[in-house]
């Protein structure tokens, strides 16, 4: 079931809980309150709507739940509107959580505009625009990736005729909340030419940047396929607590690839292509 299906925070906790009590029927309220690291009390009582729960309480719980940011903010906008103190303000925040979901019945592009517009230069740009000064500098932007200014620009202009970015009146450019759901929504031949753009470069940097400003793991591991999906859940989150841990950092200075792969090894010539 979505995140965004929910109206109440409350739901959705009760919904996780069960999801847990279905994989273990002795998971109990007070071991779901263990792993978000919250009182047991107070879990109760925002599972209960008795409560509207503390600024810590809550960032606890989106933490250890590991949602992404686009649904974080979306729990924090019907949580808002739940406990609104007026009316304006209730009809504030539903608007803002409405706004989310009908981004996400949006069709943004069709496959050939994807391929178009989809490059590792585009996913630096959208990850690099929040940050001053880059985002009213295409110079420092193309300093930052080593790459031509025009390079920058062409992708610049890209993005915001396909609606993903916007320039404000300030002359900053700014990421529109559609570009969210544009990586998301990122069909598998786009993805999958994105991944190789970004493995090529890995490739570059794996013999011209010294061993201490890097990482680089790579193993084989025999498993069971009946896993995979399990696997896969595992590798998200894990990925989305780091991201999210990362972007809550107020320092940040410099761009880093991170990927993360799970591959059938087998070796030889194949004439199926997925």
């Amino acid at each position: 079931m979505s995140v965004f299906t929910y109206n109440e925070l409350s739901s959705f906790l009760k919904n996780q809980l069960h999801k847990k009590q279905l994989k273990n029927p002795a998971y109990s309220l007070r071991s779901f309150a263990r792993d978000l690291d919250v009182a047991s009390s107070s879990l109760s009582d925002l599972m209960n709507s008795k409560a509207k729960g503390s600024k810590a309480s809550l960032d606890k719980i989106f933490s250890n739940l590991k949602v992404s940011a686009f649904e974080e903010t979306y729990l924090r906008l019907i949580h808002a509107a739940q406990y609104a103190i007026d009316e304006s303000s209730k009809n504030e925040a539903i608007k803002e959580a409405q706004k989310i979901k009908d981004l996400l019945d949006i069709e943004l592009l069709t496959e050939e505009q994807f391929l178009e517009v989809t490059s590792w230069i585009t996913l630096a740009v959208i990850e690099l625009l929040p940050i001053p000064p880059f985002n009213k500098s295409p110079f420092l932007m193309a300093e930052q990736l080593g790459i031509d200014q025009n390079q920058v620009q062409e992708s610049l202009d890209s993005l915001i005729k396909n609606n993903l970015i916007y320039k404000s009146n300030e002359g900053l450019f700014c990421t529109h909340p559609n570009a969210q759901i544009f990586l998301s929504k990122m069909p598998n031949q786009v993805a999958k030419k994105l991944h190789e753009e970004i493995m090529k470069i890995n490739m570059d940097t794996l013999w011209t940047t010294p061993p201490e400003s890097r990482v680089n793991i790579s193993t084989l591991l025999m498993i069971d396929e009946e896993n995979i999906p399990q696997i896969q859940e595992e590798i998200q989150n894990f990925l989305i607590e780091l991201i999210n841990r990362q972007s809550k950092k107020p320092q940040k200075n410099k761009l880093y690839s991170l990927s993360l792969h799970l591959n059938p090894i087998k070796k030889g010539p194949t004439n199926e292509i997925h």
